[in-house]
């Protein structure tokens, strides 16, 4: 007897095509390739509303639970909910597995709320949820998904992933739920380096959704990808080795600030948070303190806060280069918080120093961080006391004069505040000139409770033997 070798492929529960409104409740569907299929709507539902719903059916999937796809024009949205959707591992599946697929939605707000996914029993890449090319931002609200690389995957590329499959620009709202174990991310809003039509990516996260156990518990990729979180408590990060991680897709890097100030980190927020736990919190976020080219994420309103590198500096990422982005990212009345040693000779940060700001040859902060004009009320401290934040430096270097850490040369910079800070082997820790600023510059500026070890000057026959 021979097989029939669609059996090995395919596989189907229910479709609905060609603007046909059904109903789709409480089955039950078992190894089936996919669970319920939509796609090619176009018009408005004739019938109740209530045969917009796809609701209360166990699926056990070997590729997908529900897709969801091809709705325009004036065809009317279904609500999918209440569904648990587990994988099924199958040899002949050799791509990619998703829960649900949201696809090429650009009629009204179509809904995906309280199901359960499960995809512990694949061994291929494992997604809970895919939204691709969703013109008009789909809700997902609610539900769990478990047993997956990535929970939520908001992209550009990868809901058809083979040449031609360019999305436009998508969109989506997340509400709720909660997502746990993800090995990649339990989010990913991916503006795909394969995408070549610059369609943007958008997300909005709100309700409170849990992020739990998860390597990375946001990650945003590229250029033309957004994120934003809305209300109190959008979002809640547990047991993550990073909270929120922002990557180049090859071409350019995202670098639209988020607002973070109402999430909570492992129980914490901005406003609850202690230092401590506040600088946790920022060696668990990347964003423009640690690259330049990055948005900034603001987990507490008016705050910076700055760590050292112990191993791995790069000629982006560096002990000077994170102190460069901290002082440029503040605005009035900012507090910028460091911890930790930032070793200024070390190659790469020494190099940047060498630099300055502009990151080219020339002498207005070379050797320095030169203080952008008009920037007034900052505070430059170590919150946690004198010793627990230093800056240092290589000694005096030959044929460099005035060498230091912070320039203040542009402009007015009144009502500064530097404290509990150590200055080492610098020729110039401090430098205050008049500059453009005029005799007021720096009116109600106090420089208190540091320590200054200055570096010794090399007499000019030691300078010409270097």
């Amino acid at each position: 007897m021979m097989l029939d070798q669609e059996y090995l492929f395919w596989g189907g529960g229910v479709l609905l095509y060609n603007n046909q409104y059904a109903k789709v409740e409480n089955n039950c569907m078992t190894n089936v390739r996919l669970g319920v299929q939509t796609g090619n709507f176009h018009q408005a539902n004739p019938g109740a509303a209530t045969f917009q719903r796809i609701e209360n059916n166990s699926i056990q999937a070997r590729r997908r639970g529900i897709f969801h796809n091809l709705f325009n024009t004036t065809a009317s949205p279904y609500t999918i909910t209440n569904n648990t959707i587990t994988g099924l591992a199958n040899a002949n599946e050799t791509a990619v597995w998703d829960g649900i697929l949201l696809s090429s939605l650009a009629d009204a707000i179509h809904i995906a709320s309280n199901n359960t996914i499960n995809g512990s029993a694949i061994s291929i890449p494992r997604t809970g949820i895919s939204v691709w090319n969703d013109q008009t931002a789909p809700l997902i609200s609610g539900g769990t998904i478990t047993g997956v690389d990535l929970g939520i995957n908001v992209n550009n590329f990868e809901g058809y992933p083979t040449a031609g499959s360019n999305a436009g620009n998508t969109f989506a709202t997340i509400d709720g739920g909660t997502i746990t174990g993800a090995t990649i991310a339990g989010i990913k809003v991916n503006d795909n380096v394969l995408n070549t039509n610059n369609a943007t990516v958008s997300v909005i996260i709100k309700g409170n959704t849990i992020i739990n156990n998860t390597t990375t518990g946001l990650w945003i990729n590229g250029g033309d990808a957004t994120l934003s979180f809305f209300g109190a408590t959008p979002a809640s990060f547990l047991n993550q080795a990073t909270y929120i991680d922002q990557t180049s897709n090859g071409t350019n890097a995202p670098s639209t600030n988020i607002d973070a100030t109402a999430v909570s980190f492992d129980g914490q927020t901005g406003l609850t948070g202690s230092f401590a736990q506040l600088f946790t919190i920022e060696d668990k976020i990347n964003h423009k303190i640690d690259w330049k080219a990055l948005g900034f994420v603001l987990v507490k309103a008016n705050n910076d806060y700055v760590t050292d590198i112990n191993a791995g500096q790069t000629a982006v990422n560096n002990d000077y280069t994170r102190l460069r982005n901290a002082v440029e990212q503040a605005s009035n009345n900012w507090t910028i918080n460091l911890k930790g040693s930032f070793n200024w000779v070390e190659t790469n940060a020494a190099n940047s120093w060498a630099l300055g700001n502009d990151g080219v040859v020339s002498p207005s902060d070379d050797y320095s961080i030169l203080i952008p004009a008009n920037i007034n009320g900052i505070t430059f401290t170590a919150p946690e006391g004198l010793s627990t934040a230093s800056i240092n430096g290589p000694g005096d270097l030959p044929a460099v004069n005035l060498e230091g850490v912070l320039v203040f040369d542009g402009g007015d910079n009144q009502n500064w505040t530097i404290s509990n800070m150590e200055f080492k082997e610098f020729d110039l820790s401090i430098g205050m000139f008049n500059g453009a600023g005029g005799t007021d510059a720096f009116n109600n500026t106090t420089i208190t409770t540091n320590t200054f070890n200055i570096a010794t000057d090399l007499n000019a026959v030691a300078a010409l033997q270097m």
